[in-house]
Parts: C-alpha cells; sequence; structure tokens
C-alpha cells in the first residue's frame, strides 16, 4: 500500500491502527504497538517521541529531530501516494507539508483543538490537509469555514463495550495517571497520596498502566501501587475500557482519559497538573470553560475538576468520595454517546479509511 502512517502517541496509535485494520493493513511511518500490530512497517515508535507540554517537547527534541529525519527520507525514498496523519499536531503540521510538497495527499484525522485553545492556529494547519476527520460534530464549522473538507467520524471510545459493573464489598476507585511518561511523571505522586487517603476511608484502588507506556514507567507505577497496598493493572491495546467496570470511580487527567471514563459510566474527577511554564501559556491560551472532555462536550460539570494547585490529595480524595455517591455516571455516558457518534451506523476505522481509499 502506497500509504504514509504516522501516530505520536498511545490515543492515536489506537485510531490509526482502527483504519488500517479497515484498510486491510499495510503502509509505513510511525506508531506504536496498534500501529505495528496492524500490519504496518514502523519505522519510528511512537513511545520515543510522545510529549507532553513544552519542556517535555525540548527533552525529547533529539528524538523529534530524528524522526523527523526518518519519515522526512521515507517520503522521498517511497513516494507514498497518500499520508494518514493522527493528532500529535506540532511535530505533524511540519510531515504534513512536506507530505504534500512531495505529491501526497494527506487524510488528517483528530483536529487540532482550536476551539479549546489559540483558534487562529486553523491558518497553520489548513493548507496542508486534503482531508480532515475529527471526532467532535462541532468541529465541523471552523475547518470548513477556512476550507478544508472536513468530514465527522465520531469517536471510537463510543463504541467499546463496557461489561456490566458488579458490585463489591469495597467501593473500588481507577487511578489513571497518564499514558505518556510527562504526565505519568506530573501525576503520580498525587495519585499515591490520594491512594492513601482514600485507604484510611476504606475505598481500595487499582492503578491502571497504558500499554503504550515503556517498562521503567510501567514499573514506577507498579511500585508506587506497592507502595499504598493498592493493585496495578496493565491495560489492553485497546485501553483502559474494559477495567473500568471493575471500579466504582475514577481519578484521570484531562484529554481522551476523561471521555474513555465518562463513557464507561463510571461517575469520575479530573485532576491535572502541569509545569509553570505551561500553566501560564494556558492560562492565556484557553478559551474554553472546561479542560475534561465530558464536561466541554456537554457543557456542565459532569465530572469535578480540580487544576494546578486546587488539586491537593485532600480535596481530590473528598470529590473521589462525593463522585462514590453518584449514581447519574449511565445517563451521562448515554448521553455523551449520542454526542460523539454519527447516526449512518459505520465504525470509526471504516469512516477514516473511507476518506483514506479516495486519497489513494
Amino acid at each position: 500500500m502506497s500509504l504514509l502512517v504516522s501516530a505520536g502517541e498511545a490515543s492515536g496509535d489506537r485510531l490509526a491502527a482502527s483504519a488500517l485494520a479497515s484498510l486491510g493493513g499495510g503502509g509505513f511511518g510511525m506508531g506504536g504497538e496498534g500501529v505495528r500490530g496492524a500490519g504496518a512497517e514502523v519505522l519510528v515508535d511512537a513511545r520515543d517521541v510522545a510529549a507532553n507540554g513544552v519542556v517535555d517537547v525540548l527533552s525529547r527534541a533529539p528524538a523529534l529531530l530524528r524522526a523527523w529525519r526518518t519519515l522526512s527520507e521515507a517520503l522521498v525514498a517511497r513516494r507514498p501516494t497518500a499520508a494518514l496523519i493522527v493528532d500529535f499536531p506540532d511535530f505533524h503540521r511540519h510531515l504534513a507539508r512536506r507530505a504534500r510538497s512531495l505529491g501526497a495527499r494527506v487524510v488528517w484525522c483528530v483536529a487540532p483543538q482550536v476551539w479549546a485553545w489559540r483558534p487562529s492556529r486553523v491558518r497553520a494547519f489548513a493548507p496542508w490537509m486534503s482531508r480532515l476527520a475529527v471526532l467532535f460534530e462541532h468541529e465541523l464549522g471552523v475547518w470548513r469555514r477556512a476550507g478544508v473538507d472536513a468530514v465527522w467520524v465520531g469517536h471510537p471510545a463510543a463504541e467499546r463495550a463496557i461489561p456490566p459493573r458488579a458490585s463489591r464489598p469495597r467501593p473500588v476507585v481507577a487511578l489513571l495517571p497518564g499514558s505518556r511518561r510527562g504526565v505519568v511523571r506530573a501525576h503520580l505522586g498525587l495519585h499515591r497520596e490520594v491512594a492513601t487517603l482514600l485507604a484510611r476511608r476504606g475505598v481500595d484502588c487499582v492503578f491502571l498502566c497504558s500499554p503504550s507506556l515503556p517498562d521503567d514507567v510501567a514499573r514506577e507505577i507498579a511500585r508506587a501501587a506497592r507502595d499504598v497496598g493498592a493493585q496495578t493493572r496493565r491495560c489492553p491495546p485497546e485501553g483502559a475500557s474494559p477495567l473500568l467496570s471493575l471500579c466504582d470511580a475514577a481519578l484521570t487527567t484531562a484529554g481522551t482519559a476523561s471521555l474513555e471514563v465518562a463513557l464507561s459510566g463510571a461517575p469520575f474527577v479530573v485532576a491535572h497538573r502541569v509545569g509553570a511554564v505551561e500553566a501560564a501559556i494556558a492560562r492565556r491560551s484557553l478559551i474554553t470553560r472546561w479542560v475534561g472532555l465530558p464536561n466541554v462536550l456537554l457543557d456542565r460539570e459532569v465530572g469535578r475538576e480540580l487544576l494546578q494547585e486546587a488539586a491537593s490529595p485532600g480535596a481530590v480524595a473528598d470529590a473521589l468520595c462525593r463522585a462514590l455517591e453518584r449514581r447519574d455516571g449511565g445517563a451521562v455516558a448515554d448521553e455523551l454517546r449520542a454526542r460523539v457518534t454519527p447516526a449512518d451506523g459505520a465504525c470509526f476505522g471504516a469512516r477514516v479509511a473511507s476518506l483514506v481509499e479516495a486519497c489513494l
């Protein structure tokens, strides 16, 4: 298949793999176990470049530069007809431009969140997109006004089956510290302290470890869990969804994980911390009231948000205990599922694959 595929982090790897599976595999580029398992030739491992925030990006600059050179050289040597580029916008903007300059048509999947911060970025991305697959319907307008052929493909997290939640003698809270090294290290200490406080209140905790994390980070999570008498579970390749039925509530960071948790029907708390530089940028650039995706999509706080200094261990533990008392998780999940699912009956992977096939 004459296709470049590029995904730079765990969530993007899963999305790209879903589309590749519908295409029948093939292609070459950057990704993780999902892209590799879907039959693509992985030239750059996404785990080497996944970064969060300005400081983390700077620390990974050498790896990002190596990735750029590898993919750029592969584009020149192989001249693919099309490129499937998934999320990871700051890196992929340059890759998309390179691909277009060499004659490839670019299908971009997961629109940069210009509706949340720095809407002027539309002008930086639009010229390099042949087609754009957006996850949320409200994103269509801004991109179409910029002349981009944008199509709503929905969010695959809404398609994952969630086993029924069983009753337990003691409540269990899932702790999801993140799917990238930098995010985990920014939140793991907080999660460990929260687990200690919850144990004193008769609440058990289980740390859910992303399958995309390097082994050394997975070991850090396991050690943190042992320190506080909690369990650790490694998530399957499709993410945390299959394990969330084992829990009565969840603590998550902002972004895709918060949506995945809400779609499982579990009440949740979003606690998110970033460095001082990233926080200053966010305060100047953020234009939404909420940061957790479920809250943004439903325009109300269906899950408590505690950010920066507000995310103290005591405040987070209190919020989780209140979350355990909620009984509206199923209704919230149903409302979100309707909000992120097109009515055509197709699956996410097939919708994205059809956009790619039209460019091959």
